[in-house]
């Protein structure tokens, strides 16, 4: 009890997972000493935790990444430690990649057929396979002019801004597919069938004009939904969503042999919040109320485990009484196997500085703290102790944050974008995210029962004062 009223009282604790008492770790190799300077894994004792029990890296645990989305392209997210595909889901809760579908009319011209639409026309699309069970096509078009605001307004490279890439649409034996014209000129000879991401994991890219010079800047996925007639392109044109998976459950980040996340066995669904076509990726409150939902539905009907990273979040003047704070934590009420590790903000020290929905009583609020280690790689200072970040939100109206990790790494990034090294609390959202991924491996290993509520409660009583 006196334990627990020092960490409740004391705003800032870090976490340390009881692993990194008992077990002595192996001297690490010239590179691997390299790799975790630049992102922690050893301040809360993830790394020795898995050197001691390497089946418990995360492996059957699910991490709902409600960020900017997540590029299943990127060298470190595209398998996990046991060799199975990283990125399980993809979704968009934003609209910004949704593209509304209308029946095409076919018409004949200088003797070639097209299919076309008020927005613009395809052709080759007679030999494509499968072939719609119906007859009927349907004809959208994704407007590289919607990414005039976005970080990356040329998606194919091609020196123009206004191209648009139709998506052709299906019902076949096999359900709904897609063909995407993926050069944008009207051209669909060749486009293989895409089907929704939950169902065959395919991703794909734009083409490019010289693909041995040029690197494509976005990875895509689709999900058709019939019931309103449109297809959602997921894609992370922030970088940031990217970045927080990474550091959270990435195996082989930047293609480096050991450079890893904290849980590189456990699994990704990428629900996206964040538009990048407003300012900073901003958000909604519909779209995070949906993408938690979403979570907690997913848990309930795959039978797993899931811990929901959200590294956003807004100031709040209701700590723990604004609408989100109350929605999520109804969602983790509501669905036992549901965890949530987010963002405490970025607005320092001082009243009401502690956002939302960070507050949410039964969310782990993360606070960033500088380890010593990263302070000498990064910036070259020499500090005594880890530090708590100056930014980092504490104190208050609430007993929030709940815990410190580290909150600055070098992760993975999308093509497009050149700043590998980020720092804030959303940087310490997703290693909290992965330490309940590893506690989950390790009590499903042990047939021990648990909760959202009680890995939370196992994570705060196994933290150390700083």
């Amino acid at each position: 009890a006196m334990k627990m009223l020092i960490l409740r009282s004391l705003p800032l604790t870090l976490l340390f997972l009881s692993a990194c008492a008992t077990s002595q770790a192996a001297p690490p190799s010239a590179d691997e000493a390299g790799f975790w300077r630049i992102m922690d894994t050893r301040a809360m004792g993830s790394h020795s935790f898995i050197k001691k029990h390497p089946q418990w890296d995360g492996r059957n645990a699910v991490i709902a990444v409600l960020d900017t989305g997540v590029d299943m392209g990127i060298a470190g997210l595209q398998k996990s430690s046991d060799g199975k595909i990283k990125v399980i889901e993809a979704r968009d809760f934003t609209g910004q990649g949704e593209v509304t579908l209308f029946e095409a009319k076919t018409e004949t011209i200088e003797g070639k057929k097209w299919l076309k639409s008020d927005e613009g026309k395809v052709r080759s699309y007679e030999k494509l396979s499968p072939q719609p069970i119906d007859g009927k096509w349907r004809l959208g078009f994704l407007l590289e002019s919607r990414f005039q605001n976005s970080a990356v307004k040329d998606i194919n490279l091609n020196a123009s801004t206004n191209d648009k890439f139709a998506v052709l649409v299906a019902k076949t034996k096999k359900g709904f597919v897609a063909f995407v014209d993926r050069d944008g000129n009207g051209e669909l000879t060749g486009a293989q069938a895409i089907q929704n991401y939950n169902e065959a994991q395919q991703s794909f890219t734009m083409a490019l004009s010289d693909p041995k010079t040029m690197t494509p800047p976005l990875t895509f996925t689709l999900h058709i939904d019939d019931a309103t007639n449109t297809v959602t392109f997921h894609f992370d044109d922030g970088g940031h969503g990217t970045h927080v998976a990474g550091i959270a459950c990435g195996y082989g980040l930047m293609g480096r042999p050991g450079f890893n996340g904290i849980a590189p066995g456990a699994q990704i669904l990428s629900l996206k919040i964040g538009d990048n076509t407003l300012s900073g990726g901003s958000t909604t409150s519909d779209s995070m109320r949906k993408a938690i939902e979403f979570a907690g539905e997913w848990t309930k009907k795959h039978k797993r485990a899931v811990i929901i990273n959200m590294s956003y979040g807004i100031g709040s003047e209701i700590e723990g009484e604004s609408d989100i704070d109350q929605a999520l934590d109804d969602t983790l009420q509501k669905y036992p196997l549901l965890a949530a590790a987010v963002s405490a903000g970025n607005s320092g020290p001082g009243l009401s500085t502690v956002g939302t929905p960070a507050a949410a009583q039964l969310a782990v609020s993360a606070a960033a703290m500088l380890p010593k280690a990263s302070a000498e790689a990064m910036f070259g200072s020499r500090i005594d102790q880890d530090k708590v970040f100056s930014f980092s939100s504490r104190g208050g109206e609430i007993a929030k944050p709940d815990l410190l990790a580290p909150g600055i790494a070098s992760a993975s990034v999308p093509r497009f974008d050149h700043r590998d090294i980020k720092g804030g609390t959303s940087m310490a959202a997703p290693q909290l995210a992965g330490a309940h991924a590893l506690l989950v491996s390790a009590a499903l290993a042990n047939k021990t029962r648990f909760s959202g509520r009680t890995l939370k409660r196992a994570l705060m009583d196994s933290a150390k004062p700083i």
